[in-house]
């Protein structure tokens, strides 16, 4: 073999050896990867996984030392960068990262380990202008001591977020070696009040002071929704059951009478109580013969201050009103027992309702404000008040409603009418300042008809008389629900039912459509 084919088939050798050497390395620093994985970060590995104070030290004293100038040390400046970063900024929020794992191994089953964890030496709360951080950190369910992670955080933060005061509810951590401090931020969440309607037993003072004792976070008011309203709910379960009653208690939100407002109202079911008879506290509502026909509706009931409260709305605060008392008080309804006192737990209720009359007022007339459409005498004239009579609370509400119903026939539907009475009590006058926002005006849109037959389409159409571009007439709407719908339909055999109605505004054009659904 000549002397050239000799050193090629020896450089050829050469370079597969070095091949060879080349994957045998690569091979065996694969092998030690996993192994300091293993033994330096055991979950499946990740940026930032490992706390910083243990693993920086491995990732650069370890890491350089064993494998300097190889692929490795390039994941390791990565790692140790990462880490860097965490130690500048320590406060960390687990819900918002997303670690990228290094996918297992074709065949490997998959492994589920538990994150990093820390012991917690302190927890705070921010964000509530209503709790303190104390009965926040109370609740969360963590306690200063607790080895915690990233799942048990998030599950403190999802427990705040459920209770019902909390709107939202999140948490971030600043970490020193293995002690963690945990910051909750939360946001408060609308509160309504809370009523009693039929525990006769207890006074309201009794009934809240169960409530403090038995929730952390109650401070007189309740969330709408929430875990919270459950514990409430077994606060006065027990209290009531302590007394040896039987019933069982439950809540329900609704609107407090007389009132947009909403209420959580608590009651219990099955104490059969039934009121015996109903104590009017002034001589007007006692004199009064409307009032005395409808008591009937609430003696022989079963107790509930909430039909109690709406007797009053409905047929006791209108005699005060029409005579003038504007300010009258009516007081909440109080319970006592009748019958044998040697029962332990008596069955009938007398119920007293407090009034407090006031002066009555005489009418001394209004300030108005924002008006451009009609001027002060003519919104007067609406009124049909004069000034020196007796100011009629009815009378008043009703000159309110119809200065609406004058600016919706002229298409002013967006109107807003903010009346606020003004009291001399020394003259025993009220007078009123009335600020007007009135809005663009609406012309006529289109009218879209749904639910019904071609031919009653038809029919409807042809009876609705406000052409399109023509003025918005609000109470022309109104009649036309109320009886227009049931006069076009009068040969009918089958009438359609009153349809679901909405007025769909274009600000922009000043333009409403009417839509009608007939379902």
């Amino acid at each position: 073999m000549s002397t050239y084919k000799k050193r090629g088939w020896a450089l050829r050798d050469q370079e597969v050896g070095r091949q060879r050497s080349a994957d045998a390395k690569e091979v065996e620093e694969e092998k030690q990867a996993e192994s300091f994985q293993q033994k330096y970060c055991p979950v499946p590995f990740r940026l930032g996984s490992c706390s910083p104070g243990r693993v920086a030290y491995n990732l650069v004293d370890v890491g350089f030392r064993i494998y300097p100038g190889t692929w490795l040390a390039a994941l390791v400046l990565a790692a140790t960068a990462g880490l860097a970063a965490q130690a500048h900024n320590p406060l960390q929020n687990f819900a918002q990262a997303s670690p990228a794992h290094v996918v297992p191994e074709q065949g490997a089953p998959a492994q589920s380990a538990p994150g990093p964890k820390g012991k917690i030496i302190a927890i705070n709360a921010t964000g509530s202008r209503r709790y303190p951080s104390g009965q926040i950190a109370a609740v969360s369910g963590l306690r200063v001591g607790d080895a915690a992670g990233r799942e048990e955080l998030q599950a403190a933060a999802d427990r705040l977020a459920q209770l019902g005061p909390f709107a939202t509810a999140g948490y971030r951590f600043s970490s020193r070696g293995e002690d963690i401090t945990v910051e909750f931020k939360v946001e408060d969440a609308p509160a309504v009040p809370v009523s009693f309607d039929n525990f006769p037993w207890f006074t309201d003072a009794e009934l809240t002071d169960a409530l403090k004792q038995g929730v952390t976070l109650f401070d007189g008011t309740a969330p709408e929704q929430g875990s919270i309203l459950d514990a409430m709910t077994e606060a006065l379960q027990k209290l009531v059951a302590s007394h040896g009653i039987q019933g069982t208690v439950e809540r329900a939100l609704m609107a407090e009478p007389g009132s947009d407002r909403m209420v959580q109202q608590f009651s219990v079911a099955g104490a059969n109580l039934q009121i015996e008879a109903v104590k009017l506290g002034d001589a007007l509502a006692t004199d009064s013969k409307r009032v005395r026909d409808r008591v009937s509706d609430l003696v022989g009931k079963s107790f509930s201050r909430f039909a109690i409260e709406v007797f009053c709305v409905e047929q006791v605060r209108p005699v005060y009103l029409e005579r003038g008392h504007l300010r009258v008080q009516i007081g909440k309804p109080k319970a006592g027992f009748t019958g044998d006192p040697n029962r332990p737990l008596p069955s009938s209720v007398l119920v007293q309702i407090p009034i407090e009359p006031g002066p009555a007022y005489l009418w001394g007339g209004v300030e108005w404000r924002g008006n451009a459409a009609f001027g002060p005498a003519a919104l007067n004239e609406f009124l049909s008040l004069k000034t020196g009579e007796l100011a009629d609370g009815l009378k008043i509400a009703g000159a309110w409603e119809r200065v609406r119903d004058e600016y919706g026939r002229r298409g002013y539907l967006d109107l807003k009418l903010e009346p606020q009475p003004v009291f001399d009590d020394a003259a025993k006058r009220v007078s009123y300042s009335v600020t007007i926002a009135e809005g663009p005006t609406y012309r006529m849109g289109e009218l879209v008809i749904t639910g019904l037959s071609l031919a009653a389409e038809r029919k409807l159409t042809e009876a609705w008389r406000m052409p399109r571009g023509q003025v918005f007439d609000r109470l022309y709407f109104d009649e036309f629900l109320a009886t227009g719908i049931k006069q076009t339909f009068a040969d009918y055999v089958i009438h359609p039912e009153r349809p679901g109605h909405w007025l769909r505004t274009h600000p922009e054009t000043g333009t409403v459509d009417v839509l009608l659904d007939f379902k």
